[in-house]
């Protein structure tokens, strides 16, 4: 699979996920993204957690659109609610 394939393959698999209707967890994603798709596609960020690959989260904003939203204290991706404010990050 090329790097494009594997980029819109994490996408998709995170987007499935939220659409389940339940958070997803930045940590859980970089375990799939790694095991699945290749260490590569991941790295440590500077607080020392596991992260994604800039062009992940890219194709994952482009897909998504403002249907997702990321709560950056829990650092997770979830729907939307009417109650959260304009914009994708939420505290």
């Amino acid at each position: 699979m090329t790097n494009d394939g594997r980029i819109g393959a994490a996408a998709a698999w995170i987007m499935a996920q939220v659409e389940t209707g339940r958070p997803i967890y930045q940590e859980r994603v970089a375990r799939h993204v790694r095991q699945e798709l290749g260490e590569d596609l991941t790295y440590r960020n500077g607080n020392g957690n596991w992260a994604l690959d800039k062009r992940i989260n890219a194709a994952f904003k482009t897909l998504s659109g403002d249907r997702v939203v990321w709560e950056r204290g829990s650092q997770c991706w979830r729907l939307r609610r009417p109650t959260d404010k304009p914009g994708r990050m939420q505290s």
